[in-house]
């Protein structure tokens, strides 16, 4: 984690810029997901899915409530939300919630979250929307 997804020297991730404001970023995303689904999934900017990443149980030094990183898996975990094109490459992720944490306020509290959320009736309107599984509320995006 911290010498790859974590380390924005090796990967940075920008999904607004390099995405959601490049006309031609989202017409190849929503392209290839339409493409490769008869298109099913016209629009689609991005699958959407959580991932609890494994962790040693933190200390109380550490952190504050060490109980809260321990998952409804049975370990303690990191919540981790990926958002990803077609081709399996990484567009945006969010890291540092607690494996406690539900996917979809996790997802909905992140600045992506915030901005989808407040842009809603743009995205509709355009047609456009993530993609991601029942751990995410219904939205219009």
């Amino acid at each position: 984690m911290e010498n790859w997804i974590c380390n924005d020297h090796v990967i940075s991730i920008n999904y607004f810029q390099q995405v959601l404001q490049n006309t031609d970023n989202i017409q190849e995303i929503s392209s290839l997901f339409s493409s490769r689904s008869a298109g099913v999934l016209k629009g689609c900017i991005g699958a959407l899915d959580g991932w609890l990443v494994k962790i040693i149980c933190p200390t109380n030094e550490e952190v504050e409530n060490p109980g809260k990183y321990f998952s409804r898996k049975g370990f303690y975990a990191m919540n981790v939300q990926v958002i990803v094109d077609m081709k399996k490459r990484v567009l945006w992720r969010f890291i540092g919630e607690k494996g406690s944490a539900h996917d979809s306020p996790v997802f909905n509290e992140s600045k992506l979250g915030i901005f989808m959320f407040d842009h809603a009736a743009s995205f509709l309107a355009k047609g456009l929307y993530l993609f991601g599984d029942s751990a995410y509320v219904l939205r219009p995006y």
